[in-house]
């Protein structure tokens, strides 16, 4: 989203700010109850580049333990998700290398990154089919056949892994801009799935 490109500053105070008072919570709850057992605090979070990862530093800061269900193998994900724009860096992302843009290497150093760092819960049984869409997306961008069968099958692979983090937490915080209507898998979403099955959601 073009705010996140101007306005990520801003976001993580906020997501600080709110984990901040979810350990006041705790904090208060167990001096109020000190045989209470208090579980230790758990992020899930899909790892995107964006807000995914802004979440994870600010959780990570507080030593909370950071859940990752991704929608695809590690090494997919990481292809799918650094948004290759040329067939050989996608390749080359797929084979645990590196890409030659800056910007898409930098997108996967950070999912790399946080992936190290999180217990992860990888929804890869169509991996193999949906890599084949995501090479020959690549090797033909101009097809647009190619292009939704890959779009639709990412998609509802992401779906699936937002709801795995849904059906697992208490709480769900969104950052959406109520405007981007992102389709199965996104942000719109997965806030929708959460409010079907009760949970509360916070959204910025």
């Amino acid at each position: 989203n073009p705010a996140m490109a101007t306005d990520g500053s801003r976001i993580a105070d906020s997501l600080a700010g709110i984990f901040a008072e979810i350990e006041a919570g705790l904090a208060a709850e167990h001096t109020a109850t000190p045989s209470l057992t208090i579980q230790p605090t758990r992020l899930h979070t899909l790892l995107a580049h964006g807000v995914d990862q802004l979440a994870a530093s600010a959780a990570s800061e507080l030593g909370w333990e950071i859940v990752a269900p991704l929608p695809f193998g590690r090494a997919l994900n990481v292809a799918i998700n650094a948004q290759p724009y040329t067939r050989a860096d996608g390749l080359a992302l797929l084979a645990g290398g590196d890409a030659s843009d800056a910007a898409v290497q930098a997108r996967a150093r950070g999912i790399r990154h946080w992936s190290d760092r999180a217990r992860l819960f990888q929804l890869a049984d169509r991996d193999e089919e949906i890599a084949a869409l995501f090479e020959a997306t690549l090797a033909s961008p101009q097809d647009a056949s190619r292009a939704r069968h890959f779009h639709a099958a990412a998609a509802a692979q992401a779906a699936l892994a937002g709801r795995v983090m849904v059906e697992q937490s208490d709480l769900l915080i969104g950052v959406w801009d109520n405007c981007s209507r992102d389709g199965v898998g996104g942000t719109g979403h997965t806030i929708v799935r959460a409010l079907e099955i009760g949970m509360p959601v916070l959204l910025l």
